[in-house]
């Protein structure tokens, strides 16, 4: 039973850990990056919104008279203690896997001008 819970005890600090270096690597504030936009006319916004300089994937924009949708994801590197725990020797980071949140921003297009900016998704 001790394993057990030393096992759960470790993965729980290892996503912890992991999460809190996902908001380091990011230097920007999105919502703050994303309402520079608004005011500003829909060719303008698919002109010059970057999403890999906030560290996302994105892809290409699904454009309406009234909305400008973009899906990014976020890569979310987990890592996976290995080791014998028996004997003490666990090994974080040997092995992981990949995880790609992901998130809708739709801007809300009036006379084809950014009016409002809204959320979707969990990587947001």
């Amino acid at each position: 039973m001790k394993k057990i819970m030393f096992c759960v005890g470790l993965c729980y600090l290892g996503l912890s850990l992991t999460a809190c270096q996902t908001e380091l690597n990011r230097p920007y504030d999105l919502n703050a990056y994303l309402h520079n936009f608004l005011g500003q006319p829909s060719q303008t916004i698919q002109d010059n919104l970057n999403f890999k300089k906030l560290g996302y994937q994105s892809k290409s924009p699904q454009i309406t008279e009234s909305q400008i949708i973009y899906t990014i994801y976020r890569p979310l590197n987990i890592p996976m203690p290995q080791g014998d725990v028996g004997l003490g020797k666990v090994q974080s980071g040997a092995s992981s896997y990949d995880i790609n949140f992901q998130c809708k921003i739709i801007f809300e297009l009036e006379q084809n001008i950014a009016k409002a900016v809204n959320y979707s998704g969990r990587a947001c």
